[in-house]
């Protein structure tokens, strides 16, 4: 969907302001269900929150296939989104779960890495088969898939131990946000994540598209640039989490940062396809790097019991930066151009860099020093 939605739902007649408002609704969305899921993931367990969220993915595709007004495409983005919080997040939580710490560097490499390679081959086949088919009957396969997985699902992937936690919803929220106050290393790293949050989901996947077709990309040159940066993105987390359990965590979400930023300005300042391609592969690199470190350090860093809810906190960062940003980078599009939307999202990736590297020099922190969540 990532290369193909912003153009399905411009051809149905909407502006980048509205296609915006559709991202950042989808981002509000995932703020409100980060932490309510993480904790129903802690109370009943891993596998039946991933099921669903596999049905749901199922449903949303199909249902976008048919929809060309703007509430209709709200609503299938909508349930999209619940569906990627549920996998996604609840997945990280299931490795966490059965992973013990000296692995979980190498085991979120091959997470991310398997994450990756279907980021890329989705965008490419996305973009190849609506240029033929057209969206509705690409949204159909799509949807055909995730139903796929859902068998996958209900036979290969264990129940796990039954849940441990023994508090109610409330009470658990309290507990969550309570254990992130008192570890300020892991609310800066939350911090970054929402930073993080501000490119790929912020901006790349809602007006790289549209930039594309602004200066006559196709849509299959996009979603081939899309699978590019995807796999290549894959096939270095590996490497990363690696290099990450060697020189540390923050290491690499601080070098992911200002990556993120560089690619930014790097596609501010480019009108050729090749160039763009260069920075795709560069954010690429560093999203994937900076996906395995924060991944992993979350999971280190919190317990059974709490993790779903930590994590929960943890993605609801990542969702406030897609709620936000579209909406306000949609602004500048239509204030000035599509263009000029990298180049406000380089300037905010590096401001969250700066404050980033400043609280990590303030609090003296390093990964090995960080207490274990509820412990």
């Amino acid at each position: 969907m990532t290369a193909t939605f912003s153009v399905h739902a411009r051809v149905s007649g909407l502006d980048p302001l509205a296609i915006g408002t559709l991202t950042g609704a989808a981002g509000l969305l995932q703020i409100g269900a980060a932490i309510p899921i993480g904790l129903l993931s802690d109370r009943i367990g891993r596998r039946r929150l991933i099921f669903a969220g596999h049905a749901a993915f199922a449903v949303s595709m199909a249902y976008m296939a048919f929809a060309g007004r703007f509430l209709p495409l709200l609503l299938g983005r909508l349930l999209f989104t619940l569906g990627s919080t549920a996998i996604f997040q609840v997945g990280s939580a299931r490795l966490g779960d059965i992973v013990v710490s000296r692995l979980r560097h190498c085991a979120f490499g091959l997470l991310s890495a398997t994450m990756g390679l279907g980021f890329g081959i989705g965008p490419f086949l996305g973009g190849l088969l609506s240029d033929t088919l057209g969206h509705a009957l690409t949204y159909l396969l799509a949807s055909s898939l995730s139903l796929s997985a859902l068998f996958v699902v209900q036979f290969c992937v264990g129940q796990g131990s039954r849940p441990r936690a023994s508090y109610g919803m409330c009470q658990g929220l309290r507990r969550g946000f309570a254990d992130m106050a008192r570890s300020p290393d892991l609310l800066l790293v939350t911090f970054a994540n929402m930073i993080a949050g501000v490119t790929f989901a912020g901006t790349l996947g809602t007006f790289l598209p549209l930039y594309g077709r602004d200066i006559r990309i196709s849509q299959t040159a996009i979603g081939t640039m899309f699978a590019v940066r995807s796999c290549v993105s894959a096939f270095g987390r590996l490497p990363a989490s690696i290099l990450a359990r060697r020189f540390g965590n923050h290491t690499f979400l601080l070098l992911g940062l200002a990556c993120d930023s560089a690619a930014m300005f790097g596609i501010w300042a480019a009108n050729r396809p090749s160039v763009i391609l260069v920075m795709l592969v560069v954010e690429g690199l560093a999203y994937g790097g900076f996906i395995v470190a924060g991944q992993t350090y979350v999971a280190t860093h919190t317990t059974d019991e709490n993790r779903g809810t930590v994590g929960g906190i943890y993605a609801m960062a990542s969702g406030t930066a897609a709620t936000f940003a579209p909406f306000a980078l949609g602004v500048v599009a239509e204030r000035w151009d599509v263009r000029s939307v990298f180049a406000a999202s380089g300037v905010i990736v590096a401001a969250g860099f700066a404050a980033f590297a400043t609280g990590l020099w303030l609090v003296n922190l390093r990964p090995r020093q960080a207490p274990v969540l509820g412990q």
